[in-house]
């Protein structure tokens, strides 16, 4: 299976609202969706109250282990045909490049994904029909302390020609959820590579470089200290 992921607003991750089509490179602008791959299906996931959007550009919870939230999520077609969408929660991931990412669909989510419950897997939205979908996340009473990224995503698959590969389309909304207790940051620093460049005056400019490999292997998130020289 192949699996494309559009999330608007990136900024790992999410985060921002993952408001978009799927399939596209380009990041879409919250509550402003883009035309999908194929020109035809347009469709967008938004937070949602019970009367629709409201205005926020994710999920974000603060809960302690064995907490209950209730939310709602909103999917819209904006397409001017009949979509049928699956809908599903999964774990969030990091991708080599550093971006945010979700589990492919094929794979069960076994972290923050596997705690959301969705009152609907499935919905058939109409041409410019919308759907408010209810949903809870349930933190097991044995839950780490920390930070548990997930999403929750409005999929579409195709099957691409003669070859059966199924492409998976879906857009998505950024769940931030931060377990309470006692945290454990942790920042480490690997691959450190030193450069100097300068010239043979010795009153010219001389520049330095420092490259490095950083990794957050605890339990929250941590910011890299950016450097000039």
């Amino acid at each position: 299976m192949i699996r494309r992921t559009r999330w608007a607003g990136l900024c790992l991750v999410v985060v921002a609202a993952l408001v978009g089509t799927a399939g596209a490179a380009a990041a879409a602008l919250p509550g402003r969706p883009a035309p999908a791959q194929d020109g035809t299906v347009t469709w967008a996931v938004q937070p949602a109250d019970t009367e629709g959007p409201d205005g926020r550009v994710s999920f974000r919870y603060e809960l302690d282990p064995g907490g209950v939230v209730a939310d709602n999520v909103i999917v819209t077609n904006y397409s001017e045909v009949d979509v049928d969408f699956r809908l599903y929660a999964s774990d969030g991931v990091t991708t080599p490049s550093g971006a945010f990412d979700l589990l492919p669909g094929s794979r069960p989510p076994v972290d923050a994904g596997s705690w959301v419950t969705l009152a609907e897997t499935s919905v058939r939205l109409g041409p410019r029909q919308a759907r408010i979908v209810p949903f809870t996340v349930t933190v097991p009473p044995n839950a780490t302390p920390g930070d548990h990224p997930a999403g929750i995503v409005a999929a579409v698959g195709d099957t691409a020609g003669a070859t059966d590969v199924t492409v998976e389309r879906r857009v998505g909304a950024r769940v931030h959820l931060r377990v309470g207790g006692e945290l454990a940051p942790r920042l480490d620093v690997s691959a450190l590579d030193v450069g100097y460049g300068g010239g043979w005056r010795p009153d010219a400019p001389a520049v330095s470089t420092w490259r490095s490999t950083w990794s957050t292997p605890g339990t929250c998130a941590c910011a890299a200290p950016r450097c000039w020289s």
